[in-house]
């Protein structure tokens, strides 16, 4: 079921069993395979189908430092998020991009490199991308000339891969997961709605509230029982 957030009435809350925050690769690879256990899933995406001026200033900034060219976009706000605009560049990280440095004093990942690395080739097969024994770097080291080999032999250098799909894959309007989602009944889009807030309940260990405005002045809720 698809709702426009914009068309409901201020002060409505809405109950699902899951809620999932954007509709760009990472939230419809969720709700894809969250909709086996999950049977009433809500996806809440801050634009429509196409692009929007006023959606997309949600993401005005002011850069400092080395100037970004005019009118460039690194992320945009509608169905299929900015997977719309991906050239199919992909590259994994290595082991160091992982590691805490505390010099910083800034928290590393949660997660450590072998258990995102245990995912890579099930994303690769899900976007469409080379296989991941071809974006693992060891796999390239026939190709190095000489002068190469030296580089990385000292152990200062790390050699990465960076490698484009034929053919990304695409999660917008009209995609066959924008048809899987209006045809399924566990499943409820709300676009034009932007999250602004996450309430946790008392104990804080969960979240509890998620609450949505549209451009239009309404103002909603949803009350899940998982985010």
């Amino acid at each position: 079921m698809i709702v426009d957030g914009s068309s409901l009435r201020s002060g409505i809350e809405k109950e699902h069993d899951l809620c999932v925050v954007g509709s760009g690769v990472a939230g419809m690879l969720l709700v894809t395979e969250l909709a086996q256990t999950y049977k009433d899933i809500c996806i809440v995406e801050s634009g429509a189908w196409k692009p929007d001026e006023d959606t997309q200033l949600l993401y005005a900034l002011n850069s400092v430092g080395y100037p970004i060219r005019k009118h460039y976009q690194s992320r945009i706000r509608y169905f299929g998020g900015s997977c719309n605009i991906w050239a199919g560049r992909a590259m994994i990280y290595n082991e160091i991009d992982l590691m805490s440095r505390q010099w910083l004093d800034s928290p590393s990942w949660p997660l450590d490199f072998a258990e995102l690395d245990r995912y890579y080739a099930f994303a690769a097969r899900y976007l469409n991308l080379p296989s991941y024994e071809k974006l693992k770097a060891e796999n390239w080291e026939s190709k190095l000339s000489d002068f190469e080999m030296s580089l990385f032999r000292t152990g200062n250098f790390k050699a990465n891969v960076s490698l484009f799909a034929k053919t990304p894959a695409r999660f917008g309007y009209g995609t066959k997961y924008y048809k899987a989602l209006r045809s399924s009944p566990g499943v409820t889009l709300y676009i034009n709605s932007n999250v602004v807030n996450l309430h946790l309940n008392e104990a804080l260990s969960r979240v509890a509230r998620v609450d949505v405005a549209c451009l239009n002045g309404v103002r909603y809720a949803i009350k899940p029982k998982k985010v």
